[in-house]
Protein backbone atom coordinates (compact mmCIF):
# COMPACT_ATOMS: atom_id res chain seq x y z
CA UNK A 1 0.00 0.00 0.00
CA UNK A 2 3.16 2.38 0.37
CA UNK A 3 4.06 3.20 -2.72
CA UNK A 4 7.35 4.67 -1.88
CA UNK A 5 8.54 1.80 -0.36
CA UNK A 6 7.69 -0.15 -3.43
CA UNK A 7 9.53 1.64 -5.47
CA UNK A 8 12.57 0.98 -2.83
CA UNK A 9 12.24 -2.60 -3.46
CA UNK A 10 11.75 -2.86 -6.90
CA UNK A 11 14.95 0.04 -7.28
CA UNK A 12 12.61 2.31 -9.74
CA UNK A 13 11.74 5.96 -8.70
CA UNK A 14 8.54 6.99 -7.15
CA UNK A 15 7.26 8.28 -10.90
CA UNK A 16 8.05 5.28 -12.42
CA UNK A 17 6.05 3.86 -9.90
CA UNK A 18 3.00 5.59 -10.35
CA UNK A 19 3.31 5.10 -13.85
CA UNK A 20 3.37 1.04 -13.11
CA UNK A 21 0.56 1.14 -11.04
CA UNK A 22 -1.58 3.14 -13.77
CA UNK A 23 -0.73 0.66 -16.53
CA UNK A 24 -1.34 -2.47 -14.55
CA UNK A 25 -4.88 -0.67 -13.58
CA UNK A 26 -5.44 0.34 -17.29
CA UNK A 27 -4.70 -3.30 -18.50
CA UNK A 28 -7.62 -5.04 -15.96
CA UNK A 29 -9.74 -2.56 -16.66
CA UNK A 30 -9.54 -3.49 -20.56
CA UNK A 31 -10.01 -6.91 -19.18
CA UNK A 32 -12.74 -6.34 -17.61
CA UNK A 33 -14.42 -5.06 -20.19
CA UNK A 34 -14.33 -7.63 -22.01
CA UNK A 35 -14.92 -10.06 -19.63
CA UNK A 36 -17.29 -8.05 -17.34
CA UNK A 37 -19.23 -9.59 -14.23
CA UNK A 38 -22.60 -9.48 -13.54
CA UNK A 39 -23.84 -7.02 -10.30
CA UNK A 40 -27.04 -7.15 -8.91
CA UNK A 41 -26.43 -4.73 -6.16
CA UNK A 42 -24.33 -1.62 -6.39
CA UNK A 43 -23.79 0.94 -3.72
CA UNK A 44 -22.84 4.45 -4.19
CA UNK A 45 -21.29 7.06 -1.97
CA UNK A 46 -19.10 10.03 -1.77
CA UNK A 47 -15.72 10.48 -0.19
CA UNK A 48 -14.14 13.32 0.92
CA UNK A 49 -10.72 14.64 -1.57
CA UNK A 50 -8.11 17.13 -0.21
CA UNK A 51 -9.15 19.37 2.76
CA UNK A 52 -12.97 18.84 2.71
CA UNK A 53 -13.61 20.93 0.13
CA UNK A 54 -14.01 18.68 -3.01
CA UNK A 55 -15.60 14.89 -3.27
CA UNK A 56 -15.91 12.21 -5.07
CA UNK A 57 -18.10 9.69 -5.88
CA UNK A 58 -17.44 5.76 -5.88
CA UNK A 59 -19.62 3.51 -7.06
CA UNK A 60 -19.30 0.02 -5.81
CA UNK A 61 -20.35 -3.84 -5.98
CA UNK A 62 -22.28 -5.75 -3.23
CA UNK A 63 -22.24 -9.04 -5.47
CA UNK A 64 -18.57 -8.81 -5.84
CA UNK A 65 -17.42 -6.64 -2.50
CA UNK A 66 -15.62 -4.62 -4.76
CA UNK A 67 -15.40 -0.69 -5.80
CA UNK A 68 -16.08 -0.47 -9.29
CA UNK A 69 -15.25 3.31 -10.23
CA UNK A 70 -14.29 6.40 -8.89
CA UNK A 71 -14.90 9.87 -10.36
CA UNK A 72 -14.79 13.32 -9.04
CA UNK A 73 -17.86 15.46 -7.62
CA UNK A 74 -20.67 14.29 -6.25
CA UNK A 75 -23.71 15.93 -8.47
CA UNK A 76 -26.12 13.93 -10.90
CA UNK A 77 -23.63 14.06 -13.83
CA UNK A 78 -20.71 12.78 -12.14
CA UNK A 79 -22.79 9.72 -10.86
CA UNK A 80 -24.46 9.19 -13.75
CA UNK A 81 -21.23 9.04 -15.87
CA UNK A 82 -19.66 6.63 -12.33
CA UNK A 83 -22.72 4.20 -13.06
CA UNK A 84 -22.39 4.35 -16.58
CA UNK A 85 -18.43 3.39 -16.35
CA UNK A 86 -18.95 1.36 -13.90
CA UNK A 87 -21.46 -0.73 -15.44
CA UNK A 88 -21.16 -1.77 -19.49
CA UNK A 89 -24.64 -1.12 -21.15
CA UNK A 90 -25.43 -4.41 -21.84
CA UNK A 91 -25.61 -5.30 -18.29
CA UNK A 92 -27.48 -2.67 -16.96
CA UNK A 93 -30.74 -4.81 -17.02
CA UNK A 94 -29.20 -7.14 -14.46
CA UNK A 95 -28.71 -4.47 -11.48
CA UNK A 96 -31.66 -4.69 -9.33
CA UNK A 97 -30.98 -2.28 -6.54
CA UNK A 98 -28.43 0.68 -5.34
CA UNK A 99 -28.08 1.43 -2.28
CA UNK A 100 -27.50 5.05 -1.20
CA UNK A 101 -28.04 7.88 1.25
CA UNK A 102 -30.78 11.07 1.10
CA UNK A 103 -29.10 12.58 -1.61
CA UNK A 104 -31.31 13.67 -5.10
CA UNK A 105 -28.12 13.99 -7.13
CA UNK A 106 -27.95 10.34 -6.75
CA UNK A 107 -31.23 9.17 -7.05
CA UNK A 108 -31.73 10.91 -10.09
CA UNK A 109 -28.28 9.60 -11.83
CA UNK A 110 -29.63 6.18 -10.68
CA UNK A 111 -32.72 6.69 -12.51
CA UNK A 112 -31.37 7.74 -15.75
CA UNK A 113 -28.81 4.66 -15.69
CA UNK A 114 -31.28 2.03 -14.11
CA UNK A 115 -34.09 3.04 -14.38
CA UNK A 116 -35.50 -0.55 -13.39
CA UNK A 117 -33.16 -0.45 -10.20
CA UNK A 118 -35.04 -0.25 -6.98
CA UNK A 119 -33.14 2.29 -5.03
CA UNK A 120 -32.69 1.68 -1.35
CA UNK A 121 -31.81 4.76 1.19
CA UNK A 122 -29.54 3.52 4.12
CA UNK A 123 -30.90 3.03 7.36
CA UNK A 124 -27.62 4.42 9.08
CA UNK A 125 -28.15 7.86 7.31
CA UNK A 126 -31.74 7.56 8.64
CA UNK A 127 -30.58 7.20 11.74
CA UNK A 128 -27.88 10.10 11.62
CA UNK A 129 -30.59 12.37 10.83
CA UNK A 130 -32.75 11.52 13.30
CA UNK A 131 -29.88 12.01 15.52
CA UNK A 132 -29.20 15.19 14.56
CA UNK A 133 -33.16 16.29 15.07
CA UNK A 134 -32.81 15.04 19.03
CA UNK A 135 -29.62 16.88 19.41
CA UNK A 136 -31.39 19.85 18.03
CA UNK A 137 -34.38 19.29 20.08
CA UNK A 138 -31.89 19.02 23.23
CA UNK A 139 -29.98 22.20 22.41
CA UNK A 140 -33.24 24.16 22.44
CA UNK A 141 -34.23 22.58 25.80
CA UNK A 142 -31.20 23.73 27.29
CA UNK A 143 -31.81 27.67 26.36
CA UNK A 144 -35.39 26.92 28.20
CA UNK A 145 -35.37 29.03 31.52
CA UNK A 146 -36.98 25.95 33.43
CA UNK A 147 -34.25 23.80 31.68
CA UNK A 148 -32.96 21.48 34.96
CA UNK A 149 -29.48 21.47 35.37
CA UNK A 150 -29.26 17.45 35.10
CA UNK A 151 -29.44 18.04 31.00
CA UNK A 152 -25.98 20.09 30.50
CA UNK A 153 -23.09 17.08 29.36
CA UNK A 154 -25.86 15.07 28.17
CA UNK A 155 -25.22 14.58 24.28
CA UNK A 156 -23.83 11.53 23.90
CA UNK A 157 -26.18 9.79 26.35
CA UNK A 158 -29.16 10.93 23.55
CA UNK A 159 -26.97 9.66 20.60
CA UNK A 160 -25.76 6.50 22.03
CA UNK A 161 -27.03 3.05 21.46
CA UNK A 162 -28.46 1.73 24.74
CA UNK A 163 -26.33 -1.15 24.60
CA UNK A 164 -23.10 0.88 24.75
CA UNK A 165 -23.94 2.92 27.64
CA UNK A 166 -22.08 2.29 31.24
CA UNK A 167 -24.19 1.42 34.13
CA UNK A 168 -23.53 4.74 35.35
CA UNK A 169 -24.72 6.15 32.00
CA UNK A 170 -27.70 4.30 31.79
CA UNK A 171 -28.70 5.07 35.98
CA UNK A 172 -28.19 8.76 34.69
CA UNK A 173 -30.09 8.36 31.33
CA UNK A 174 -33.10 6.59 33.10
CA UNK A 175 -33.46 10.00 35.59
CA UNK A 176 -33.75 12.41 32.58
CA UNK A 177 -36.02 9.81 30.46
CA UNK A 178 -38.79 10.30 33.31
CA UNK A 179 -38.51 14.63 33.11
CA UNK A 180 -41.09 16.11 30.80
CA UNK A 181 -39.21 17.74 28.30
CA UNK A 182 -39.40 17.83 24.37
CA UNK A 183 -36.41 15.83 24.39
CA UNK A 184 -36.97 12.83 25.60
CA UNK A 185 -39.98 12.53 23.52
CA UNK A 186 -37.49 13.45 20.37
CA UNK A 187 -35.66 10.42 21.79
CA UNK A 188 -38.70 8.42 21.95
CA UNK A 189 -39.43 9.36 18.12
CA UNK A 190 -36.26 8.60 16.77
CA UNK A 191 -36.04 4.91 19.22
CA UNK A 192 -39.42 3.92 17.51
CA UNK A 193 -38.32 4.55 14.24
CA UNK A 194 -35.85 1.54 14.51
CA UNK A 195 -38.94 -1.00 14.91
CA UNK A 196 -39.38 0.23 11.12
CA UNK A 197 -36.49 -2.37 10.48
CA UNK A 198 -37.64 -5.16 12.31
CA UNK A 199 -40.90 -5.38 10.65
CA UNK A 200 -41.25 -8.83 8.73
CA UNK A 201 -41.93 -7.32 5.49
CA UNK A 202 -42.29 -3.92 2.90
CA UNK A 203 -45.84 -4.12 3.50
CA UNK A 204 -46.40 -3.72 7.37
CA UNK A 205 -42.81 -1.53 7.54
CA UNK A 206 -45.04 0.94 5.30
CA UNK A 207 -48.05 0.22 7.65
CA UNK A 208 -45.74 1.01 10.64
CA UNK A 209 -44.15 4.04 8.71
CA UNK A 210 -47.82 5.99 8.83
CA UNK A 211 -48.38 5.11 12.30
CA UNK A 212 -44.95 6.58 13.48
CA UNK A 213 -45.26 9.42 10.93
CA UNK A 214 -47.74 10.50 12.22
CA UNK A 215 -46.27 10.39 16.13
CA UNK A 216 -43.55 12.38 14.74
CA UNK A 217 -45.31 14.92 13.43
CA UNK A 218 -48.19 15.28 16.68
CA UNK A 219 -44.66 15.52 18.33
CA UNK A 220 -44.94 19.50 17.26
CA UNK A 221 -40.86 19.32 17.64
CA UNK A 222 -39.91 21.37 13.94
CA UNK A 223 -36.42 19.22 13.99
CA UNK A 224 -38.56 15.67 13.85
CA UNK A 225 -41.16 17.19 11.65
CA UNK A 226 -38.34 18.06 9.21
CA UNK A 227 -37.16 14.50 9.56
CA UNK A 228 -40.64 13.05 9.24
CA UNK A 229 -41.17 14.94 5.91
CA UNK A 230 -38.04 13.89 4.41
CA UNK A 231 -38.60 10.38 5.31
CA UNK A 232 -42.09 10.73 3.98
CA UNK A 233 -40.89 12.07 0.84
CA UNK A 234 -38.21 9.07 0.23
CA UNK A 235 -40.81 6.37 2.22
CA UNK A 236 -40.84 3.74 -1.38
CA UNK A 237 -36.83 3.74 -0.92
CA UNK A 238 -36.48 3.43 2.13
CA UNK A 239 -38.60 0.51 2.67
CA UNK A 240 -36.99 -0.82 -0.20
CA UNK A 241 -34.23 -2.14 2.90
CA UNK A 242 -36.90 -5.06 3.43
CA UNK A 243 -37.29 -6.29 -0.37
CA UNK A 244 -33.58 -6.76 -0.39
CA UNK A 245 -32.94 -8.71 2.74
CA UNK A 246 -31.71 -5.51 4.68
CA UNK A 247 -29.67 -3.69 2.07
CA UNK A 248 -27.34 -0.80 3.39
CA UNK A 249 -24.27 1.38 3.03
CA UNK A 250 -22.41 -0.51 5.30
CA UNK A 251 -20.14 -1.65 3.01
CA UNK A 252 -18.86 1.82 1.72
CA UNK A 253 -18.10 3.01 5.42
CA UNK A 254 -15.92 -0.35 5.24
CA UNK A 255 -13.79 0.61 1.98
CA UNK A 256 -14.30 4.18 3.34
CA UNK A 257 -12.06 3.06 5.71
CA UNK A 258 -9.61 1.39 3.47
CA UNK A 259 -9.31 4.41 1.21
CA UNK A 260 -8.45 6.51 4.32
CA UNK A 261 -5.70 4.64 5.24
CA UNK A 262 -4.56 4.57 1.57
CA UNK A 263 -4.65 8.28 2.03
CA UNK A 264 -2.87 8.04 5.63
CA UNK A 265 -0.10 5.75 4.26
CA UNK A 266 0.41 8.25 0.72
CA UNK A 267 0.63 11.11 3.03
CA UNK A 268 -2.86 12.30 0.83
CA UNK A 269 -2.98 12.89 -2.92
CA UNK A 270 -2.48 16.18 -5.40
CA UNK A 271 -3.41 14.48 -8.50
CA UNK A 272 -6.95 12.74 -8.21
CA UNK A 273 -5.95 10.12 -11.58
CA UNK A 274 -3.30 9.15 -8.79
CA UNK A 275 -5.66 8.59 -6.17
CA UNK A 276 -8.30 6.91 -8.78
CA UNK A 277 -5.88 4.79 -9.81
CA UNK A 278 -4.68 3.68 -6.39
CA UNK A 279 -8.32 3.07 -5.20
CA UNK A 280 -8.87 1.06 -7.95
CA UNK A 281 -5.66 -1.20 -7.28
CA UNK A 282 -6.28 -1.69 -3.87
CA UNK A 283 -10.49 -1.87 -3.68
CA UNK A 284 -11.33 -3.21 -6.91
CA UNK A 285 -9.97 -7.25 -7.40
CA UNK A 286 -9.16 -6.29 -10.68
CA UNK A 287 -7.39 -9.32 -12.87
CA UNK A 288 -3.59 -7.17 -12.39
CA UNK A 289 -1.62 -8.64 -15.03
CA UNK A 290 1.22 -10.80 -13.68
CA UNK A 291 3.51 -10.62 -16.60
CA UNK A 292 6.76 -8.58 -16.93
CA UNK A 293 6.21 -5.12 -19.00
Amino acid sequence: MNLSSACRLLGISWKQGCRLREWAVRVALKRRETKPDTHILLGVDEKAFGKGVDFATIVYSHTTRSVLEVVPGRSAEAAAHALSQAIPEPLRDKVQGISMDFSTAYAKAASEVFPQAHQVVDRFHAAALLSTAVDEVRRQSMKRPDCPPSLKNTRLLWLKNLRNLSEEEIARFDRLIELDLPVCEAWHVKYAFRFFYEQPSRVEAMKYFWVWFDWATRARLKPLIRVAKTFWHNIVRLANYHRFGGLTNARAEGFNSKIQSIKSVARGFRNFANYRFAILFHCSRLPLPTHSL
